[in-house]
C-alpha cells in the first residue's frame, strides 16, 4: 500500500556445466517518495557454489535510493545500493553497486521493449581475495522485454559480466532470462 513497498528477488545462476553458481534470496521493505524516488532496505541470503562445486554462503544487508524518470513511453529507471557483505570467517565486504536502466518500445503502446541496462559493483574495502578493492565486477545486459500488462515483465537477452580478480580478469557471457511480477 502507498507508500510501503516490498520486493522479493529469487535468483540462481549456473556454472557451464549446469551445475549450480549462486542462489539468491532477497526482501526487502521501500517507501516511495514523490518525483519518481523510492528508498529500500533489505537482506539477502545466498548459497554460492565454486567451479570445483565447493559450497559456501554469504549474507547481505542492504541500502538503495532508486530514480524512475516520470517519462512517457521511455523508460528511465536508476539505483544506488550499498551493501554490507557477510561470509563465514572473514571481515565485512562494504560494497556499492549503480545501475542505470532503459526500457524503449518498439512503438506507442506496443507490449514489447528493447531493454539495455548497466551495473557496476565497486568494492569499498579489500576483506578477503573474493572481494577486490576498487572494481569487483562490472555487468551489462541488452534484450527484449515483454509487458503484456503494468503487473508483469518477462526478459531474455544477452548478459556479460567483467569479473577483475587478481589472478584472473574473466569476461563471461550469458544468456539471461527473468520475470518480474508486481503485486
Amino acid at each position: 500500500r502507498d507508500p510501503l513497498l516490498t520486493s522479493v528477488d529469487l535468483v540462481a545462476g549456473f556454472h557451464a556445466d549446469m551445475h549450480p553458481a549462486n542462489s539468491t534470496v532477497r526482501p526487502a521493505l521501500g517507501l516511495r517518495l514523490p518525483d519518481g524516488f523510492s528508498l529500500f532496505a533489505g537482506y539477502s541470503y545466498s548459497l554460492l557454489w565454486d567451479t570445483k562445486h565447493e559450497r559456501g554462503e554469504e549474507h547481505v544487508a542492504f541500502q538503495q535510493v532508486a530514480y524512475q524518470a516520470p517519462f512517457s513511453g521511455v523508460q528511465l529507471f536508476g539505483r544506488v545500493r550499498g551493501e554490507e557483505r557477510f561470509r563465514p570467517d572473514s571481515d565485512v565486504g562494504f560494497r556499492l553497486r549503480m545501475l542505470v536502466q532503459l526500457n524503449v518500445p518498439f512503438w506507442h503502446q506496443a507490449p514489447f521493449q528493447v531493454v539495455q541496462w548497466d551495473e557496476l559493483f565497486l568494492g569499498l574495502n579489500q576483506p578477503a581475495d573474493w572481494q577486490p578493492a576498487l572494481l569487483d565486477l562490472y555487468l551489462v545486459f541488452a534484450g527484449i522485454a515483454w509487458v503484456p500488462e503494468p503487473h508483469f515483465r518477462a526478459e531474455v537477452g544477452y548478459q556479460g559480466a567483467l569479473v577483475p580478480r587478481p589472478d584472473e580478469t574473466a569476461i563471461v557471457h550469458f544468456l539471461s532470462a527473468g520475470t518480474t511480477v508486481y503485486l
